[in-house]
């Protein structure tokens, strides 16, 4: 022992006394055999001999097919209550509108062109309840005061036969186009009062609203459709424009 020491190494033992124990490898399943899975009934149901009005055959094709028998859902457009036609004054109103509202814009329209397209365009929407109709601003530039009037008699004579309630929009002043021009809106807006009233059509008085009222114009001199909207909700009363 003292050999060992003085030579520096330390004796190692070949044999230990704790056992050392050995997992045990698990032998995996081999691939080599195959199960084969197969549909008992597959036979049955692939034979050619089975006839097309068979009842195993039938039930086979509708099931090869499970979208058979669905119909597509269709989505219910919401019918409006409230139509509002007229010229560039409504433009970009429907934006601020609730689905009870339709508005139509036709800028170039002049009020003979509202008498001639309004029986079709109502017709086309049978649930409507309020007509809003705001026109004149174009025939002011281009028509004589007596020939606006003309017209305009002819317009309310043809709405006057309708099943709704009737409102024409009155004439809105103008901040900027000169003295000429506001006269004849203004007195467009006199004769439409009165003559509304004698025919029992509804008058919504813009003038009277927007008169001296600049905060409520914008920059290029059109009203915002949001408070024009606004205006019309409070004249139609008991419509969810």
């Amino acid at each position: 022992a003292d050999r060992f020491v003085s030579a520096g190494k330390i004796p190692t033992s070949r044999t230990s006394s704790t056992p050392v124990h050995r997992r045990k490898e698990e032998k995996k399943p081999s691939m080599n055999g195959a199960v084969t899975l197969q549909n008992r009934f597959a036979p049955l149901s692939d034979d050619p001999g089975l006839p097309d009005d068979h009842p195993l055959e039938s039930s086979t094709r509708r099931t090869c097919n499970p979208s058979e028998g669905k119909r597509p859902e269709r989505k219910l457009k919401a019918r409006p209550e409230t139509l509002i036609v007229g010229d560039s004054t409504v433009k970009d109103v429907q934006w601020f509108c609730s689905r009870n509202t339709k508005v139509l814009c036709f800028p170039n329209n002049m009020v003979s062109d509202m008498q001639e397209r309004i029986l079709q365009t109502v017709a086309k929407y049978p649930s409507v309840q309020n007509i809003v109709l705001h026109t004149g601003s174009n025939d002011v530039s281009k028509q004589k005061s007596e020939v606006i009037k003309q017209d305009f008699t002819g317009l309310i004579r043809t709405v006057s036969s309708m099943n709704a309630a009737v409102f024409i929009s009155g004439p809105i002043p103008t901040v900027r186009g000169g003295e000429e021009r506001f006269s004849r809106l203004l007195a467009l807006n006199r004769w439409l009062s009165t003559t509304c009233g004698e025919t029992g059509i509804n008058f919504i008085n813009n003038f009277h609203i927007f008169w001296e009222r600049k905060h409520l114009f914008k920059e290029n001199g059109f009203i915002h459709p949001s408070i024009f909207l606004r205006f019309i909700r409070d004249r139609v009363v008991g419509a969810a424009i």
